[in-house]
């Protein structure tokens, strides 16, 4: 009997939750964008994250934005253990409507996750490609 290998189901598991946290906080990201409210993700970005994002809405001015998910595709590239912190690179791609313009997206997202303590993942850095 030939021997067969199955995926790590868990592995598997932990990926595609790891790959919808990242998709809702996209959204969430999005709407905090476009009502000029970065309040609301202060809970899931780094300091520096926020700090950039706050100077760009004041930048931006009063003005909100409208936008529309089509699509969204999210994919895990991967994971690297560095001295005081988890390093993760998520790959968003898809398409989007900003004030009824259609827009593509083609973002990597760049994650950490401190080795102690208890936060989560925080977006440490938002790449377009």
């Amino acid at each position: 009997i030939p021997e067969r290998t199955y995926p790590d189901v868990l592995g598997i598991l932990a990926i595609k939750g790891f790959e919808k946290v990242a998709r809702e906080n996209f959204m969430r990201l999005q709407k905090a964008w476009d009502k000029n409210d970065v309040n609301q993700i202060a809970d899931f970005v780094t300091d520096d994250v926020f700090i950039t994002l706050t100077h760009q809405l004041h930048e931006r001015g009063a003005h909100q934005q409208v936008s529309e998910v089509i699509d969204l595709t999210v994919k895990l590239l991967g994971i690297v253990e560095e001295t005081t912190e988890h390093v993760a690179i998520v790959e968003m791609t898809g398409a989007m409507k900003i004030n009824g313009a259609f827009e593509e997206v083609k973002e990597n997202w760049i994650l950490t996750h401190a080795k102690e303590g208890n936060s989560g993942w925080l977006l440490a850095g938002i790449e377009q490609r």
